[in-house]
């Protein structure tokens, strides 16, 4: 397989999304697929989801997951290279290569997470994961991308024209009623 070359920065707004101390091991990294449109780097912690669409002209190789521990431990001020090759996860910098076992186990269906459509009804968010939101539009220079609703389903934000990041939305109680105007001690009829 060709070297995918990717950016630090890119590979940190992923790890805010990678599982950390999950009983599914195989959530603990990025998980690295070819696709039509280039390279597709996906993270979940299955609450939220990244995916980076990444360029790569080279051939085709079979998904493979690079862990989570390797990637953080980087310090690169320059573009990475990675490849797998024999189930191996080799990472080159301008310090030297980086190696570890890719992480095996069948990665979930990603793709039935991002909403076929928005409908733009509200729903509540876990306020760390929209904290995290606000780390990754820094680690790209993003300027406050707007967070597209789909009530029930994920809501998008589009970080930048090749990374989204898909937050699923808590699931109220039966007895939760949202508010149609704000409260009365306000004074704003």
């Amino acid at each position: 397989m060709n070297d995918i070359i990717v950016s630090l920065p890119i590979l940190k707004v992923l790890l805010l999304t990678a599982g950390k101390l999950d009983a599914r091991t195989y959530l603990h990294g990025i998980h690295f697929e070819h696709s039509p449109c280039g390279v597709l780097a996906v993270t979940t912690d299955g609450h939220r989801m990244t995916v980076a669409r990444i360029d790569y002209g080279g051939e085709e190789f079979a998904p493979f997951t690079a862990d989570r521990d390797m990637i953080s431990a980087l310090k690169s001020r320059y573009d990475v290279s990675i490849n797998c090759a024999e189930s191996i996860v080799r990472i080159a910098t301008e310090h030297g290569i980086i190696q570890a076992p890719e992480i095996i186990g069948a990665w979930p269906d990603w793709r039935r997470v991002v909403p076929s459509r928005f409908s733009g009804k509200p729903a509540s968010y876990n306020y760390d994961y929209l904290g995290d939101v606000g780390r990754a539009t820094k680690l790209i220079g993003c300027e406050h991308p707007p967070l597209v609703q789909s009530g029930e389903k994920g809501a998008m934000v589009h970080l930048s024209p090749d990374i989204i990041i898909i937050i699923m939305p808590i699931r109220e109680g039966q007895d939760y009623v949202a508010p149609t105007y704000p409260p009365e001690w306000l004074g704003k009829n």
